[in-house]
This record gives C-alpha cells, structure tokens and sequence, in this order.
C-alpha cells in the first residue's frame, strides 16, 4: 500500500536512480526500529525521545518509571495503542476484577522545561465499589518529597497535587529530599566533629529536608551544624532555616564566621502539627546568587539532656543525642524505606479517576503541578500544537488520507530518532546510538522528509554531509579530508550513499543556493571516486551506488548550470556502464 509520499521510479540507496523518490509505509517503519522490538517513542522534534515499552513502562535518562494496578485478582495487560493525533501518544491498558487503568503517556513542550506527561484513568465497570492500589515504580535510590519523587536534588517526578500516596516503610529519621551527599567536600579548621568534614547539597535550589520521630507534640533542641568550604565572600550562599516549632531564620556562613569555620546552631523545636515527626528544611535565601543549599550535620537531643554548643561542636556530645546525623556521610539514610510509592483509590460502580503524573526527561526536572498554571487539557494542547505545526510544513499542508496514520507514526520516528550536537543532526536507526550510524538508513529517512515536504527537517539531517567543522560525536560521519564519506557499520556503499543522499535533497528542493553552497563537497566526494586507485578498491555493488551518486552530482551541476555536468555523467558509465 502506498504510504502518500507523492513521488515514484526509485530504486533502493544501494545503486539505480534517485532523482525522484518512492516509500512504502511499511518501508519506513522497518527503516526506523524503536529501541526495543515492541518499544513507542515520544517527544517533539529535535530533542532527545522517551521510550515505552510494551508493558508500558516509561524510560527515562534517569531510571524508569511504572504503574501498576493491584487487587486480589491480579492485574492482567489488555492492549497498548500507539497513535500520532498530532503528538505521538501511547495508551496502555490493564484490568484487574472490575478496575480498567488507563495509561496515557506524551511530552508536553512546557517552558522552560519539557516534560513527559503521564495521565492514569482509573474505571470501575462493576456494579459494586472497589478499592484499586495503584503502585507507581521508581529507581532504588528514588526518594519522595514534596509532591515530587527525587533522584538526588533532580525533581525526576511530579506526584498528582489531588491525592495523597500511602507512606513508604518509613524509618524513625531520614532524608526527605533534596540531598546529594558530597563526602570530604569540607575542610573545617580546627578540633571538631569529623561530619564537618561532609556535606549534602540542594542542587539546583531543591531545599534539603529531614524528619525525625518523636512523640506527637513533643520537643526537642535540634542542633545544626555548618561549614562552608567554596565561598569566601559574604552574600553568596546564605540560607533560610526551617525548625518545626520555631521562626523561621536566616544565616550567611561566611558573613557570620567565615569560610572553613565550622559552627553549630541551637533551636528549640517541637511537633506542632502532631503528626509524630520533627521537620527540618534548609532552603536557599531568594537573595543568593548560589542558590545550592549546603548542610554538615544534624543533633537532636532531648530536653533533659544538657546541650553546650562548643563540646557539640568538638564532637564531644554525639553519643548523647537521641538523633546524630553526619550529613552526607556513612550513617546519612533516606527517611523511607526503597520501594513503590501507592495509592489507594476508592471508586463508586461506574466512576472514574484521573491521576497526572509529570516524568522527568533529557537531562531535565519536574515542575510540581500545583505550582504552575497547566492543566492536563492545555499541556495535550501544547504537545498536539507542536506537532500540528511540525506536520503543517508538509506539502499541502497535510499527507494524504488513505495511510496519514502509518506516514505520520513514520516521520516521527524518523525525526524521534536523530542525534543532535551544536545545531548539527544525524538521522540514526536507533535514538542517540551513532555507533550505529548507517547511511543507507540516513538516505532513507533524508529522502522521506523530502518526499513529504518537510524540507527544513531534512537539511537539518545533510548538513553534516557538506559543513564543517563538524562537532566530535559525528566526526565519523562527515566528509573527510580525501573527500571520502563513511559510516559505522562498514558499508562498502557508504560513499555512494552519501552522495545520494546530499544530492537528493538538492533535487528535491531545487534550491540552486543551497545547493552552490554544497558543491565543494560535492565535488570533493566525485574527486574520491575519480581516483583510480580508488575504482579498484570498490566492490561492484559499491560501484553501482557510486554511479547512482555521480549521476545525481550531474543533475545538480545542471541545476547550476555547470559546463562540466557531463564529466560526472561519464565517470558514472565507466564505474557501473550496466546502470
């Protein structure tokens, strides 16, 4: 079945003519495999793609992300849908006794961040109420705070502002978020604690937050200890303070006592909200210009217990405190135990619930939904938009009716799929693996952009055909210096592949400017094959597409208007007369 690209008489990179091309849709998808045999990726153009598996497990860069839905039944897979209506979506299913989990996953083009977003819709089909458990699966060391589930200080999940999980095991004390433990990073000056000599930090601004078991209601006296080891100058990383139980306070380290100097601060806390726990947050002031929080330690005593700052300070005094805390060192823990983070969702005969989850994606974080003006209705909108305009750059506007679905999902692997370096691009079989840069691959997917209309996409994919310097990630894929192409999997067709490729979006265009800019590679790369060392070295399938190449180079030198247009054509008829 035709696949809507409207052009025809085309043979395969490998040799024959490329003048004009042809593409079956099935073609295209085999020329774009996902990362995994039944893996959907998403995103939008020129940024690096989220991969779903089968099961609809989402991957990320920094760890994979599941949903799971648990009843005494067991839970069973029913379908997974992959569509692209404009923005390429994918939907899983599963059911477990009368409850349906809906799996939507897309990335939403929010500024200044992008992100993955994943929709849960929960339905009781059955005639009685249920109670679903769902279980959202994180990394081992993936911690929860805030509305947020944390890698480090890296926000890498947005928890639905609308329902609270279950806690996870907890332990009587621990880190909440925010931390990146940073051992040895101090070098205190002077007799003190050795857990002077370590730190977590905020990075990024993410405050550093800790939690302690005590009765519900009661007090303590919380020590905390500080050493700031980068700054020498004041003003730079000052801090806010947060002691459940007292004001909120502010310090600047270096202003206060300087930098190497360790310093304990005492405060009065105590459990005002009865919840049985003690909370301790360290923030940035809005005013620093670092903006990565820093702590070293953490004391608390009981009320009984006699606290005199200094002898705190030597180290003299952990043994006695009911919590002692060497922050970012051996004896630092999370508060919660590894482990999923659950839901509990009670749903009516006939209701349903919708959960949004924002992932994380491409090096970046997560915004807390609650903190910011989308919706899950305008970040569809975003995403769609985005990929309405993507696709609008086609010819006509739109791709032919009788197989857009196919042509769409097609496309967007193919621009899914490309690597990118300092406003350079590389199409690849598989996202970001340009070891295994093909360019019979490359052609193919150049050529079904062209043949679409979408020009600008595809000179993005040529232009480390012909302009240098190229960035180092793709050095192997441009033009070296003897005017020969390669590519990574050894073909002994690259060359004339490569040719194929740069010329066939020339003709495509008929961009004469264009195309006088290319023409010293161009000429570069007929120069190679003019050698007759050269010739000898070329297996006759090799030949073939060399002279498929040359043939092209040809046409390019009529479109601009060159006398020695027919020098190509004769070197293309002494390489592969047959053709």
């Amino acid at each position: 079945m035709k696949c809507g690209l409207r052009i025809a008489d085309c043979e395969l990179p490998h040799g024959g003519r490329v003048l004009i091309w042809t593409a079956l849709a099935a073609c295209l998808m085999l020329a774009v495999p996902a990362a995994g045999q039944d893996d959907v990726l998403l995103g939008v153009p020129g940024a690096p793609p989220t991969r779903v598996d089968a099961r609809g497990v989402v991957h990320e860069d920094w760890g994979a992300a599941e949903l799971r839905l648990e009843l005494p039944e067991g839970a069973q897979l029913v379908s997974q849908q992959y569509d692209v209506a404009p923005a390429p979506t994918v939907t899983t299913k599963t059911t477990a006794g009368s409850v349906t989990l809906s799996e939507t996953v897309y990335r939403a083009p929010l500024w200044p961040t992008p992100m993955d977003v994943l929709c849960a819709v929960l339905e009781n089909a059955g005639y009685d109420e249920a109670t679903a458990r769902l279980c959202v699966t994180l990394p081992e060391k993936a911690n929860t705070s805030g509305g947020a589930g944390l890698m480090g200080s890296r926000r890498v999940i947005g928890l639905p502002p609308d329902v609270r999980p279950a806690r996870r095991n907890p332990k009587s004390w621990g880190c909440t978020g925010g931390a990146s433990p940073l051992p040895g990073w101090a070098k205190p000056q002077g007799e003190c604690d050795p857990a002077f000599r370590n730190i977590s930090a905020g990075m990024g601004g993410v405050p550093i937050a800790y939690c302690f078991s005590v009765a519900p209601g009661e007090a303590r006296t919380v020590v905390l200890g500080f050493c700031e080891s980068h700054w020498s100058m004041a003003g730079r990383r000052p801090l806010e303070i947060y002691v459940e139980g007292t004001p909120k306070s502010e310090i600047d380290p270096v202003a206060e006592w300087g930098q190497h100097v360790p310093r304990c601060l005492m405060f009065g806390a105590r459990d005002e909200n009865g919840d049985g726990l003690l909370d301790i947050t360290i923030a940035p002031h809005p005013k620093a210009t670092d903006k990565n929080t820093i702590l070293n330690a953490i004391w608390v005593f009981k009320l009984d217990t006699p606290v005199v700052l200094d002898e705190v300070l030597r180290g003299a005094k952990s043994g006695e405190a009911e919590y002692y805390v060497d922050v970012g060192g051996e004896n630092d823990q999370l508060f919660c135990e590894e482990g999923p983070i659950e839901y509990e969702v009670t749903l009516a005969p006939g209701e349903r619930k919708e959960l949004t989850f924002l992932l994380a994606c491409a090096g970046g974080g997560v915004q807390i939904l609650a903190d910011t003006a989308w919706t899950p209705a305008t970040m569809r909108t975003a995403a769609e938009e985005v990929w309405r305009d993507w696709f609008a750059q086609a010819e006509d506007g739109h791709l032919l009716e009788d197989s857009a679905k196919a042509t769409r999902q097609a496309l967007a692997k193919i621009v899914l799929c490309c690597a990118e370096a300092d406003g350079y691009y590389v199409a690849l079989p598989t996202p970001g693996d340009v070891g295994q840069f093909s360019q019979a691959r490359a052609a193919e997917m150049i050529a079904a952009l062209d043949a679409e209309g979408l020009h600008d996409e595809a000179r993005r994919l040529v232009r480390v055909y012909w302009e240098k310097p190229v960035p180092e990630p793709f050095a192997a894929v441009a033009q070296g210096e003897d005017g020969q192409w390669q590519d990574a999997v050894k073909d002994p067709c690259a060359h004339g592949i490569a040719l194929q490729a740069l010329t066939g979006h020339a003709l495509a265009t008929l961009d004469a400017a264009w195309a006088s800019d290319v023409w010293p590679a161009l000429a570069a790369g007929a120069k190679w094959l003019a050698n007759p060392e050269t010739q000898a070295a070329l297996s006759p399938e090799a030949k073939k597409a060399a002279a498929a190449g040359l043939d092209a180079v040809a046409h390019v030198a009529e479109l601009l208007k060159r006398e020695d247009a027919s020098q190509f054509q004769t070197l293309a008829r002494a390489l592969a007369p047959e053709s």
